[in-house]
């Protein structure tokens, strides 16, 4: 007895089948996880990723939202081989020559595309190894991705020449952000790059996308029209019935656009067709979770959606914390620092080993609480100037640093005289 094979059904997917990606779908196939897992990579499809950040705002948050809250608050270097005014210095040309945006930028394309680029841009030839003689000299910095500023070899984002825009720039001239990192076999396919963010995310966004394609769809069909008329079949039988028919129900739905009244034979039936929608709501939800789960961003920061009580979102936000302190700083901390070394060259003549770059905390404070944490804070500093552990200038310098009192004193210029201050005296009384 001859056994049918079975035809093998291909599962139009939505956003799998857009991609042009292969799913391997069989019928009673137990590895579910092989059946689910198409093995065309998402990350090394560009023009794809480009057109899904542009259209979706769902997914171009899920890129942005990270990064953005990466970059919140305050930041501020420090050195021991700096002045306060050289640090200052060096940040306020930063802020002004765009290099915070410049980094953000970049991180954005490395989450989108699994590999950001940052350029210097100098006086200097782009394909020789770039000079430390960059004193009072023009420098930029240009953002860009692993698809706009392309290795020249095959060793991928470890090549020695890049080429941006047809124009050769050595790899001393280049930092690269390579993403998250792959496994051994994919990591060969990505050539020293990493994963794009939506790769982990690939399932959920197809079932996100179909919810809003169904939705879509049962919105259209939420309310239809049903005109019978009598002895239908009959009439559609020829050419002249079928005209009458057309222009049958164009009168109907000319009428009704305009009208509350529709004139109709006695033979003849309307009826209105509504879809129940009630389903949809808690699939969503479920969705939108899912998406969360994904790429580790609550429902607070993605959707703007507050979660029900106070403690567990505060919770949640920490969390999500955590990650960014990982997933975003850490990786672009270095890219900061790369900048702000060659801007030393640039300001200073000099490149300074100590250098350290520190965010500003996560934490988002009400304002009593913020005072409260100055209070104890300032307190403290002027707790050890009592027990005569600091100096005036150190205490305003760590004052300054934590931001409790920031203003351009004698005491902070190092010209606070002790012996002369009789303030000073009463001070390290209590009095």
């Amino acid at each position: 007895m001859n056994k049918k094979n079975k035809e093998q059904k291909i599962v139009e997917n939505g956003l799998v089948n857009a991609f042009g990606l292969n799913n391997i779908t069989a019928i009673n196939n137990p590895l579910t996880m092989l059946v689910n897992s198409p093995q065309n990579l998402i990350t090394l499809q560009p023009q794809i990723l480009s057109n899904a950040y542009k259209t979706y705002g769902v997914l171009q948050r899920i890129i942005d939202q990270p990064v953005m809250d990466g970059f919140s608050g305050k930041g501020w270097f420090s050195s021991s081989t700096l002045e306060s005014e050289e640090l200052g210095h060096l940040m306020d040309v930063m802020k002004k020559e765009g290099d915070f945006e410049v980094c953000r930028d970049a991180l954005r394309w490395e989450r989108l595309y699994g590999g950001g680029v940052i350029i210097a841009n100098t006086a200097q030839s782009s394909k020789k190894i770039l000079e430390k003689n960059l004193y009072n000299r023009p420098l930029k910095f240009i953002s860009s991705d692993r698809w706009e500023c392309v290795p020249d070899g095959s060793e991928g984002a470890f090549s020695k020449k890049f080429v941006y825009h047809g124009i050769v720039v050595d790899s001393s001239r280049i930092y690269t952000l390579t993403g998250k990192q792959a496994p051994y076999y994919i990591r060969l396919r990505l050539q020293g790059w990493g994963l794009s963010i939506y790769e982990q995310m690939l399932s959920d966004i197809t079932r996100f996308l179909k919810a809003q394609n169904v939705a879509l769809e049962l919105l259209d069909e939420a309310k239809i029209d049903i005109l019978k008329i009598f002895n239908l079949a009959s009439a559609l039988s020829t050419k002249e019935g079928e005209r009458a028919i057309r222009k049958r129900v164009e009168i109907a739905s000319s009428q009704k656009n305009y009208k509350s009244v529709l004139a109709m034979d006695s033979n003849d039936d309307y009826v209105q067709k509504q879809v129940n929608l009630g389903g949809l709501a808690p699939l969503q939800q479920e969705i939108r979770t899912m998406i969360c789960a994904s790429v580790g961003i609550p429902e607070q920061k993605l959707y703007g959606i507050g979660s029900g009580g106070f403690s567990d979102d505060e919770g949640v936000i920490e969390i999500y914390n955590k990650m960014i302190e990982a997933d975003v700083r850490t990786p672009i901390k270095k890219a900061i620092l790369w900048i702000a070394q060659l801007r030393c060259l640039q300001l200073f003549g000099r490149e300074v080993e100590d250098l350290d770059y520190t965010f500003d905390n996560l934490r988002e404070l009400s304002q009593e609480k913020e005072v409260e944490i100055k209070t104890k804070k300032g307190n403290f500093i002027l707790e050890l100037f009592k027990n005569k552990l600091l100096t005036p200038q150190e205490v305003m310098q760590a004052l300054e640093k934590e931001d409790v009192f920031v203003m351009k004193t004698k005491a902070l210029n190092g010209d606070f005289d002790i012996e002369s201050e009789a303030i000073y005296g009463d001070l390290l009384k209590g009095e």
